[in-house]
């Protein structure tokens, strides 16, 4: 249990030293990515989740139950002709209900808490269906891709938009995407 922030910044950081030694005992790569996360070649797409429950236990915290799970999915990049390719791992093709069930499917196997950017920015259908998949399953969204940048307040204006309930749309410390879903969401609401 925690009971201030500097005990949550102490887990996270010793989480992440145990994870980096872990990395390297496996000769995995412990280059940062650009968020600042260890970016190595893993086996699969639950590899990584693995290698943090295992870091979490090994610092001493209770993985599900002291520390959770939020995923930064980041599809945008990975859909192709109106499909998720998964090509850095199996090569998985999935439409977008198939993605959203292999998400649900995470959750149930993970303590995930949050998804971010679970269907690409342009996959609409897709985001409409994420959010009523996802609330089910008891995780929040962050919408950052479906509602950033030029492509989101096109749709708005051009009345591609569908209306569907966003729980806390914009993503909790990140605020420097605010701006922009702030006027998609003005222009929702007063079109």
């Amino acid at each position: 249990n925690f009971d201030s922030f500097k005990d949550k910044l102490r887990a996270g950081a010793e989480i992440f030293q145990t994870l980096k030694n872990i990395l390297r005992k496996n000769n995995l790569s412990t280059a940062v990515g650009d968020e600042g996360g260890f970016a190595p070649n893993l086996k699969g797409n639950t590899h990584a989740l693995d290698l943090i429950e295992q870091a979490t236990t090994q610092a001493g915290y209770k993985f599900g139950e002291e520390v959770f799970v939020a995923l930064d999915i980041a599809s945008s990049e990975f859909y192709q002709d109106q499909h998720y390719v998964l090509k850095k791992s199996d090569n998985s093709k999935f439409t977008s209900s198939q993605m959203i069930d292999w998400l649900v499917k995470l959750k149930s196997q993970y303590p995930i808490i949050s998804i971010e950017d679970g269907c690409s920015q342009n996959d609409w259908d897709g985001w409409k269906l994420l959010t009523d998949t996802i609330g089910k399953a008891g995780m929040e969204r962050a919408l950052e891709d479906y509602l950033r940048g030029v492509d989101g307040v096109r749709a708005v204006e051009n009345r591609h938009f569908q209306p569907f309930h966003i729980p806390g749309g914009a993503k909790k410390f990140q605020f420097s995407h605010l701006f922009t879903p702030g006027m998609q969401w003005r222009r929702c609401v007063h079109p």
